[in-house]
């Protein structure tokens, strides 16, 4: 999934099996963007931590629809001792129902339930989480618009919105089963690894952002894969460029 880059300032708003604790971490083969995701592709994984931290936000997803999916999933499901914290939550509008319904319910909880609106993007709404609420630290939660465009889909089943991600390390959902989250298959080595593989960037640009990101929390890009998402990036014209570029994005 791309950045959802929230802008500053309050605007409207209108409206099979896996998680052993210890995987050998297989080499990188070498990078191709990934193929569209089969039903094959995602697995079940333990969730391990975090979810009592955000069980109001849960408790929404259950009565509307929704999920929460990337950054902070990973770090409810990541196999690691000490994981990388996360940088907010994203909620999702996917599941069975009209996106927009969707986003709308959980929209309308989200106020009742003392979150406050602080900014708007044309991908999502950044509520600022009640000072009663602890959340493990993350500054916002993130509200994703119901979109289907351009490569980016945020609604509609899990796996299909999850097969939109840009990395395999975010490919990860907490479903409405607070024991179990839905993953790739690769996620959890590549976890363990703290290995960034690049899946299905629909936005090249913002997949550096993210990647600068998770590399300042220890995570590696292979060189390999800093080559595909080079090519296919407009924002970047050669490899001296796009080095400055992630180094800024780190910043």
């Amino acid at each position: 999934m791309a950045d959802c880059g929230c802008d500053r300032g309050v605007v409207p708003v209108r409206y099979r099996n896996a998680g052993a604790t210890e995987l050998d971490a297989s080499p990188l083969p070498e990078a191709v963007v990934a193929p569209p995701a089969t039903t094959d592709d995602w697995v079940m994984v333990p969730v391990r931590r975090g979810v009592r931290e955000v069980e109001p936000i849960l408790r929404l997803c259950d009565r509307y629809g929704g999920a929460i999916l990337g950054g902070y999933a990973r770090y409810c499901c990541s196999p690691r001792a000490t994981p990388a914290p996360p940088g907010d939550v994203d909620v999702f509008p996917c599941g069975e129902g009209d996106g927009e319904a969707i986003f709308g319910g959980l929209y309308r909880g989200l106020l009742g339930a003392g979150f406050t609106p602080i900014s708007e993007s044309r991908f999502s709404v950044s509520f600022a989480i009640p000072g009663a609420a602890r959340m493990l630290g993350v500054p916002s939660v993130q509200l994703i618009k119901p979109l289907v465009e351009g490569g980016f889909e945020t609604c509609g089943p899990m796996s299909s919105v999850l097969g939109r991600f840009d990395f395999s390390v975010t490919c990860v959902g907490l479903g409405r089963d607070r024991r179990v989250g839905v993953a790739h298959r690769w996620f959890l080595a590549d976890e363990l690894a703290m290995r960034l593989r690049v899946m299905w960037p629909a936005d090249p640009t913002a997949s550096v952002r993210r990647a600068a990101r998770y590399s300042s929390r220890g995570y590696a890009i292979g060189e390999s894969e800093l080559r595909r998402l080079q090519t296919t990036s407009a924002a970047v014209k050669d490899a001296a460029n796009w080095r400055r570029h992630l180094i800024r994005g780190a910043s």
